[in-house]
């Protein structure tokens, strides 16, 4: 992939983390490249996949190839059965990012006023981000 990447004129790649144990797989195959940054999170559909552990976060985000905290964010659409956990996981994440001074990827399905709530509660606006899904409408978008 890499490769391809490389072949297209493609200048720099970003690999998204979902799980801290996929992380450390990819940052082990990539570290090498000093033209492929990484992002590290618990994604919310991902967190079951393996305690959730805010002190490994921590640990991995703080490497100078980790460029971004994510993908993290909220996801209702198939279940609210694990609702409180995602906030709790999704609001610690945010919380390390601001530490960090790291910028977050936001996924948030189905979620949308929990997930703009819980970004200004937790002052988001400080370490900045992007929403990188995003079921809500334009008009939702558009709010301040």
């Amino acid at each position: 992939m890499v490769e391809k990447a490389y072949a297209r004129d493609v200048k720099h790649l970003l690999a998204i983390g979902v799980t801290l144990s996929r992380f450390e797989k990819a940052y082990e195959l990539l570290k090498a490249f000093d033209n492929i940054s990484l992002a590290c999170g618990v994604h919310p559909l991902d967190f079951e996949e393996e305690p959730y552990d805010a002190e490994r976060l921590l640990r991995l985000a703080q490497d100078k190839k980790v460029i971004a905290i994510g993908e993290i964010g909220l996801d209702y659409y198939y279940s609210l059965d694990n609702k409180t956990e995602q906030q709790g996981i999704f609001a610690n994440q945010i919380d390390i990012a601001n530490q960090l001074n790291k910028p977050v990827i936001i996924h948030t399905r189905s979620a949308g006023d929990d997930t703009i709530s819980m970004l200004r509660e937790h002052q988001a606006e400080k370490c900045g981000g992007v929403i990188h899904c995003f079921t809500e409408t334009l008009d939702f978008a558009k709010k301040p």
